[in-house]
């Protein structure tokens, strides 16, 4: 169902910097197999729905975060928030793009 498969579960804190949050292949076959996962987009209640979503589903820690990654004060209140919960971040997966 999931496209990730790993040997033993993943007990990991995962940051899916996900800029288009459709594209949410990579943050289900991650929390199916037991990563926590902050799902982050430049619109607050996208990454929250999501978020939601993944919960219900696979009963991981998630979070939905808004973040404008062409803002470097942004991003860096994000990792913050993000440590804050998790405690840390082991795998980034980075999705979003700015244009300048």
């Amino acid at each position: 169902k999931y496209p990730l498969y790993f040997q033993d579960n993943l007990f990991y804190n995962v940051l899916i910097f996900d800029g288009l949050t459709e594209l949410k292949a990579v943050s289900r076959g991650l929390a199916a197999n037991r990563a926590a996962v902050a799902i982050v987009d430049l619109n607050k209640e996208i990454a929250e729905v999501q978020a939601d979503k993944i919960v219900k589903e696979f009963e991981v820690q998630t979070i939905g975060l808004e973040c404008d990654v062409s803002k470097e004060t942004a991003v860096v209140a994000m990792v913050d928030k993000i440590v804050s919960v998790f405690g840390k971040i082991d795998i980034l997966h980075n999705n979003a793009a700015s244009t300048s």
